[in-house]
């Protein structure tokens, strides 16, 4: 939850009013689902970004689905339909039915780095 926090910072000042909305899409989850997989990034013990992974993304997707997905839509309800800002915008993403994709063949793991530089 640490990496959701350091996200949060960053993103408060610049795009939502829930400053940690976006950090529910990725860096939560992950934090929580692996979280022996995530580490934060720092330059004289101050956050400067974060690494996450997952060691199958078919799991921890549906790890998501089950797990982390019906939460986030009872917390964020659905905005209403004329509400036309970014902050809408991403919570409409949020609870749209969400599909894997196939074609990550033999690669599964999911590998993602942040810097706030």
């Amino acid at each position: 939850m640490v990496v959701a926090m350091v996200v949060a910072m960053v993103v408060k000042r610049f795009l939502f009013s829930d400053p940690v909305l976006i950090g529910h899409l990725l860096p939560a989850p992950c934090t929580l689902l692996e979280p022996d997989l995530y580490f934060i990034l720092t330059i004289n013990y101050v956050p400067c970004g974060y690494i996450l992974g997952t060691r199958d993304y078919f799991i921890f997707f549906e790890k998501c689905v089950k797990k982390w997905f019906p939460e986030f839509c009872e917390r964020y309800p659905h905005p209403e339909k004329d509400e036309d800002s970014l902050e809408a915008n991403f919570i409409r993403y949020l609870h749209q039915r969400h599909i894997v994709e196939e074609g990550f063949g033999r690669l599964p793991c999911l590998f993602y780095i942040s810097t706030f530089y």
